[in-house]
């Protein structure tokens, strides 16, 4: 009798271990399911571009139940190495930079290799080296560089050209530049630049180039302004001077000041690339990356040469209706 309550009690002390061990089991299953996701994202400055990338990233991060760690390094190259060093601290589950160089993004590379934390690069491709990278979200400048090419030399055959640069040093402008002149060049075009001359992407720096060229008597019939912020600022001088009309403006971008722009008959054209839907893109890649899916390793999103004739064809920098429909049918 006392072998059997014996052997009752090691029966239900081993059904109860195993009972509590399951149940341990099964908590931790729950809790590994209810993590919640936490991305990073490094913006280098404060202007529209970089907002609206971000709010767009922050848009679709929040329909897919993702915190989003955001910074912003305002230009400052040691703030950016800290912001990125402190969301690889933090453990992120992706990292989503748009470097201020491309030497910079092969660091913040190695980084996050040494991390584990999957990194992908906005608008800027790193410079060569052992850091690996998901993929570069990137509009292809080249091209818009040489739709501004085919648009002067259609437009203006003969005329001088004024390009008003972004900022050198990460890529963009430079592939700009490459697009623009090579284009040109392969049109055997009569198009002339008279000055090329860079900005910190600055409306005010735009303005003082403009006024310059202007009292200078440099003749010039086009300029081509590397965001509608300077663009905008470009027409207020053409203004003043009693030259708008005279001389043609175009632009990149597509934002809601360009398209407002273009709408009042005062932009001549822009390259219309949305910055939402960059930053969105940026989302979905590192949403795919975690999610175990396939992402290539470069990801251009469309663009289109916008005038007043199809200006409501563009697509927007604001998240709406259409932009949401596009990202979540994107194919890459």
């Amino acid at each position: 009798m006392k072998r059997k309550v014996l052997l009752f009690c090691i029966v239900m002390v081993l059904a109860l271990a195993m009972a509590a061990s399951l149940s341990l089991a099964a908590k931790k299953k729950d809790a590994g399911k209810g993590k919640k996701l936490v991305f990073g994202n490094v913006q280098p400055g404060p202007d529209p571009w970089y907002q609206y990338s971000v709010e767009a990233f922050k848009h679709f991060a929040e329909k897919n139940g993702v915190e989003v760690i955001y910074l912003n390094s305002e230009y400052n190259q040691d703030k950016d190495i800290a912001n990125v060093e402190d969301l690889i601290a933090k453990k992120v589950d992706a990292l989503v930079v748009f470097p201020m160089t491309a030497d910079l993004g092969q660091q913040y590379a190695q980084k996050a290799n040494k991390a584990g934390i999957p990194i992908i690069f906005e608008a800027v491709t790193p410079a060569s080296g052992p850091g690996e990278w998901v993929s570069v979200v990137s509009f292809a400048y080249k091209m818009l560089g040489e739709q501004i090419a085919q648009y002067a030399n259609e437009k203006y055959p003969n005329g001088n050209l004024v390009y008003i640069t972004g900022k050198p040093g990460t890529g963009v402008v430079e592939q700009y530049v490459e697009g623009l002149t090579g284009k040109l060049k392969a049109l055997n075009s009569k198009v002339k630049i008279v000055s090329q001359q860079p900005t910190d992407w600055n409306r005010q720096q735009a303005m003082t180039i403009t006024q310059n060229l202007l009292q200078s008597g440099t003749k010039i019939d086009i300029i081509f302004a590397n965001n509608e912020d300077m663009a905008g600022g470009v027409i207020q001088i053409l203004k003043e001077a009693g030259k708008f009309g005279e001389i043609a403006v175009v632009a990149t971008g597509g934002s809601p000041e360009g398209i407002a722009l273009i709408k009042a008959g005062e932009l001549n054209a822009t390259a219309a690339a949305s910055a939402g839907l960059e930053g969105a893109l940026c989302f979905k890649a590192a949403m795919d990356t975690v999610s175990k899916k396939k992402v290539p390793a470069v990801i251009n999103p469309p663009v289109m040469m916008a005038t007043k004739d199809n200006i409501e064809k563009a697509i927007t920098w604001e998240v709406n209706d259409a932009l949401v429909k596009l990202v979540e049918g994107y194919k890459y």
